[in-house]
């Protein structure tokens, strides 16, 4: 303890005895050999013998490896509230020992209900609710208002927030815009439109949801087309693959919020121009999402060949000896992968790149990797598919030394890939409807952030007096 004891005595000096010095530490290292709750137990006593704490703050682990990175903030791989226990032991065994400190407990504590749990469990005096303020800064205030259902919950993605610090990016949020483009889009920037209009919104996905709710907040008078029977796009079929049904939060948010704002949300309306402008718009955003593609490779069509996302929407037929070609790079990919595995499944993952699944968060990808393995689940980075013979063999190459070698044969072989716009309708309504907007994968298969900041781009956009066509 002697380093920590000598910053903590110096800072102390620094700052005077009328300053609140808190001392922010590891619950539980949980690494093999690593500090145990009963260690830190020990440790958060002898600093608060010292008489120079005024506050505890327990967090989790604080390993160095990249696994444990992944523990260090935790993601919607584990459950909620997951470290509050190690703040619980601290703080019960300094009371034990007739020190009444205050105790901060934090990692995914989400929700104020929960936060009231961890207090009147006796595991902490404060709460530390820090990415559940990114994904909605007003969260404090809508709970003493009691407006619970409005608050949009962090779904732990970490993709926006921790996971672009780690590689020295900005924080955005990925379902709230406004995080990072506080100059642009922040509240003091929301005005309601000079004129209502009439809106309609193609596609009721993430871009789609936003865009309609933008343009409600804004005082327009909008209509939403779904063609399927159920509202939220992809963000539905990911959330369906394992550990990431809180994904499904960021739109049951804007579903809710429309509902709210009166939207005319209508299912099962496949949009075409002509019932379009059947509704007499002033303005159209067109957010019809991407649809599946298949790689640019010698029998890339044969029956044994299915496009990822069909495994999760579709009834597909799924052998036994699954290859599965990750061209896709990001959650897509080995997210399905996994699904597939789940099922009892032999499955083989074979990447172009230097890793598998390179683009996923690094506090995502230590965990899914973990229970890949656990599935039995092979990965072959920087192996690229040539070709796909009729029998089910794959003619493959290493990515480096272009060395090609024939697989042995698979039951089915699953493609992920990069999504292509579906931007038809877009098309079609170009040249006749004023104020027209693509937003999302329709503009460009890509994730879900950029999906939601578009919508609500486009939707700020309608009715000022410069009409962009984008």
């Amino acid at each position: 303890m002697r380093f920590g004891q000598l910053v903590i005595d110096e800072v102390r000096r620094a700052v005077g005895e009328d300053f609140i010095l808190s001392l922010r530490m590891t619950g539980d290292e949980l690494i093999e050999g690593g500090l145990t709750n009963e260690d830190m137990q020990e440790i958060a006593l002898r600093s608060v013998e010292s008489g120079k704490i005024d506050m505890l703050n327990v967090i989790g682990s604080a390993g160095a490896t990249e696994w444990h990175q992944a523990l260090t903030v935790p993601s919607m791989n584990y459950q909620p509230g997951i470290f509050a226990g190690f703040a619980g032991a601290i703080r019960s065994s300094l009371q034990d020992a007739g020190y009444d400190i205050p105790v901060l407990a934090c990692g995914r504590i989400l929700h104020p209900a929960q936060a009231e749990e961890v207090l009147e469990e006796g595991h902490a005096d404060f709460v530390g609710m820090n990415r559940a303020i990114i994904a909605d800064p007003e969260l404090p205030k809508k709970a003493k208002e009691g407006r619970l259902d409005d608050i949009r919950l962090c779904m732990g993605a970490n993709e926006g927030c921790i996971g672009r610090i780690y590689v020295g990016k900005t924080m955005v949020c990925v379902q709230n815009p406004v995080v990072g483009n506080e100059k642009e889009l922040g509240s003091h920037t929301l005005t309601k439109a000079p004129e209502a209009k009439k809106v309609v919104v193609v596609g009721g996905g993430p871009g789609g949801l936003e865009a309609a709710r933008m343009a409600a907040v804004r005082g327009h008078d909008v209509t939403l087309l779904e063609k399927k029977d159920e509202l939220g796009g992809q963000i539905r079929l990911a959330a369906k693959t394992p550990s990431r049904d809180s994904y499904a939060s960021s739109v049951d948010w804007l579903i809710g919020q429309n509902q709210k704002l009166g939207v005319d949300m209508q299912t099962n309306h496949e949009a075409t121009a002509e019932s379009v402008l059947a509704l007499n718009p002033d303005a159209v955003i067109v957010a019809t999402g991407s649809l599946g593609r298949r790689l640019d490779i010698p029998g890339s069509d044969h029956d044994n060949v299915i496009i990822a996302r069909d495994v999760l929407e579709k009834d597909v037929d799924i052998g036994e000896k699954v290859l599965f070609i990750d061209d896709h790079h990001h959650q897509e990919g080995l997210s399905i992968a996994e699904y597939i595995a789940v099922e009892g499944r032999e499955v083989t993952v074979i990447s172009r790149e230097w890793i598998v699944g390179t683009e996923i968060d690094t506090t995502l990808r230590p965990d899914l990797y973990a229970r890949l393995d656990q599935l039995g689940v092979t990965l072959k980075p920087i192996t690229n598919a040539k070709a796909i013979n009729a029998d089910g063999t794959v003619v493959v190459e290493n990515y480096y030394s272009h060395i090609e070698r024939t697989t042995q044969a698979y039951d089915t072989i699953v493609v992920a890939a990069k999504g292509i716009a579906n931007d038809a309708i877009w098309h079609d309504l170009k040249g006749e409807v004023a104020d027209l907007h693509c937003v999302g994968d329709a503009f460009a298969a890509r994730g879900l952030y950029d999906a939601i900041l578009e919508g609500t781009r486009a939707a700020r956009k309608i009715g000022e007096k410069e009409k962009v066509e984008h």
